[in-house]
């Protein structure tokens, strides 16, 4: 701050002391001053120009000795747009004198190391380096009618050229999330985890709706809208067309958004439909900070339009205000299943409804069977990725029921990995034993409180059609823990293990494989019921009871009949005929073989060998037969979704 120097053509002037000014004056031999600057080391260097050759003179503050000179020539050019950088570089911008090379260059003179780099050549004109920090910028200007370009680059890299893609527009979301769209990339950065994304090239437009980032993006041969979940990393096309569908926003849950059509923008919104349309032609639409679209419009026709018309040009903002979106929950899935095993029944039913724009919803299972019952309702947050159920059990004096909470990690569309705490109470009748053959008397008119703890890691890469998986793999892992909260002791320990394989070999014909596995261990362990047919064919619902089992099951799976069915009479044909035929009939050959026992007790293995036909219907269900010809040689039907 006490160094004050200028320069002269052939003379520099030095003067160090403010309240005491003396002059000190320094003739240069070696040629011209074209720049000069003070070094972040505190020596003063100057850079002479003669001819095409440049000459830098390093004068230390402390003695006003020169302590470098050294020299650089680049032929047949005229040097322009000089630049000294304080960590000790030189850039220089040149242009050629060569007839037959009319270009521009960008040089950087590392002074260190008194070696030249040439950073970008083939230039259209000279530019100008503006210095940041370690770094250097400039802007590549075409004559012609082409954006400019800006660039930046490291000082001790020079041959690394980065395109410097100016910020456009920047959020942060949660205090983690930083969402920066540019011109030519959008970009989420996790600043927690110090994780930077690259979203999409070339976006046209993007939004933020809590957690999820809404965006266009070039899909295969228009824009299409995306939604992307800043928590999970998952990424999903939501919109798509033939024509191009860009700039999404986001005002009071209801995403907007534009898309091309034969007479030009139209707004489109939740259920594909024209949000405005009073004749004029949209140009843009743009979100304020207070949740308001502002739409711009060209009118088609001014000498026939009579509306006021903007001063300057025809060109003028709309203000449109959306209706708020329903809160109401809308049935997302809903599905039953009925079953039959040649003495009971067994009916199932599954649904989950959610607001399309809130991420939560609640959810519904069951399974009933006579006096056996088991049901499941609770509540989903998407977004957040957590589940809150609570549940209930019952089965021949024996009740338990209790609250659920479950968080799940996403790592990708394939594998997910979820944590869940349990509290549950387990209540037995004063007969209990007398009707579950797997109890003992000590279990008569107990009730125990128990907190479970465990996680699940699902891996599933299967490829389905009608009838359900017909290619990939599925991998089921589970582990629990649980803990007496009365006796402060655990009681159990559970081990759960499920895989399949599904290999494809002609369009309709394949083979499945499927091996299950689990025990239970501790003073109040789990029981598994296993039996029917969505655990082992040929043999009754739950009828083979204990705390350990396997089971293996092999499918053979061939196609039977394109089509089958009947004609009724008309007009009852007309009216019914749907129901009576069917297509895609498909059977095939199955063996389960498995055991289940409790500890102590021998392992004794069964096994089923029969067949199976599956009769897809018009409501999307699949009737299933099937019937055991060796070993355990149970009758089972089944209505519903399952493969």
């Amino acid at each position: 701050r006490k160094k004050i120097i200028w320069k002269s053509s052939n003379y520099m002037f030095l003067n160090f002391e403010e309240d005491q000014p003396k002059q000190k004056k320094i003739k240069i031999d070696n040629g011209k001053i074209k720049h000069l600057g003070i070094l972040q080391n505190g020596n003063i260097g100057f850079l002479a120009i003669d001819k095409s050759s440049m000459v830098w003179i390093e004068i230390a503050s402390s003695s006003m000795k020169a302590v470098k000179t050294i020299q650089q020539s680049i032929k047949n050019s005229v040097l322009e747009n000089i630049l000294i950088h304080e960590n000790g570089y030189i850039t220089v911008s040149t242009k050629t004198q060569k007839q037959d090379d009319n270009g521009y260059k960008l040089w950087l003179w590392d002074l260190h190391k008194n070696k030249l780099h040439v950073v970008r050549e083939n230039l259209h004109a000279s530019v100008k380096t503006v210095p940041r920090g370690r770094y250097i910028t400039f802007v590549e200007k075409y004559y012609y009618a082409k954006p400019s370009r800006e660039f930046i680059f490291e000082v001790e890299n020079p041959k690394a050229v980065f395109e410097f893609d100016p910020e456009v527009n920047a959020h942060i979301v949660d205090k983690q999330y930083w969402v920066i769209g540019g011109k030519r990339a959008l970009v989420v950065y996790d600043q927690k985890n110090n994780i930077a994304e690259h979203v999409a090239s070339d976006p046209m437009g993007f939004d933020i709706d809590k957690n999820t980032l809404y965006f266009s993006q070039e899909d295969v041969n228009a824009y299409a809208i995306y939604a992307l979940d800043l928590n999970t990393g998952k990424k999903q096309k939501i919109q798509s067309s033939d024509y191009d569908l860009i700039k999404p926003v986001v005002v009071q849950k209801n995403l907007q958004y534009l898309e091309k059509s034969a007479d030009g923008w139209k707004i489109r919104g939740y259920g594909n439909h024209s949000l405005y349309d009073d004749g004029a032609e949209v140009v843009d639409l743009r979100k304020d900070g207070h949740d308001q679209v502002h739409i711009h419009v060209r009118t088609r026709n001014p000498s026939s339009d009579n509306r006021p018309k903007h001063e300057a040009t025809n060109d003028y903002p709309r203000m449109y205000l959306p209706r708020p979106s329903s809160q109401k929950l809308q049935i997302q899935s809903l599905a039953a299943a009925a079953a039959y095993d040649g003495s009971a029944v067994r009916l199932l039913i599954s649904g989950f409804a959610d607001n399309l724009f809130g991420d939560k919803g609640i959810f519904v299972n069951s399974i009933l069977l006579d006096d056996t019952k088991f049901a499941a309702v609770g509540y989903s947050d998407l977004a957040r990725g957590y589940n809150v159920s609570l549940f209930f059990n019952q089965r021949e004096g024996i009740e338990n029921y209790g609250l659920n909470f479950t968080k799940d990690f996403i790592f990708d569309r394939y594998r997910q990995l979820s944590a869940y705490t349990e509290f549950e109470i387990q209540s037995y009748s004063q007969d209990s034993s007398l009707l579950n053959g797997f109890l003992t008397p000590d279990f008569d008119g107990q009730r125990y409180y128990l907190l479970k703890l465990g996680s699940i890691y699902a891996f599933d890469i299967t490829v389905r059609d009608m009838h359900g998986p017909i290619s990939g793999q599925r991998l089921f892992f589970r582990t629990e823990t649980g803990f007496n909260i009365e006796e402060a002791e655990f009681s159990n320990y559970d081990l759960n293990a499920d895989v399949r394989l599904y290999h494809r070999i002609l369009p309709r014909f394949g083979l499945a494989h499927r091996l299950v596995g689990g025990t239970s261990q501790g003073n109040i362990p789990n029981l598994y019921l296993i039996g029917g047919n969505m655990s082992f064919r040929g043999v009754g619902f739950d009828d083979l009871q204990g705390q350990n089992y396997w089971v293996f099951s092999e499918d053979v799976r061939i196609p039977v009949f394109d089509f089958i069915g009947a004609k009724l009479f008309d007009p009852l044909d007309q009216m019914l005929g749907f129901l009576t035929r069917y297509f895609d009939v498909r059977s095939g050959i199955y063996t389960d073989i498995g055991s289940v026992w409790n500890n102590g007790d021998p392992t004794d293995v069964r096994y089923s060998v029969g067949y199976f036909i599956n009769i897809p219907t018009a409501f999307g269900l699949i009737i299933r037969l099937h019937d055991g010809i060796w070993g355990e040689d149970g009758f089972g039907f089944w209505l519903g979704t399952n493969w």
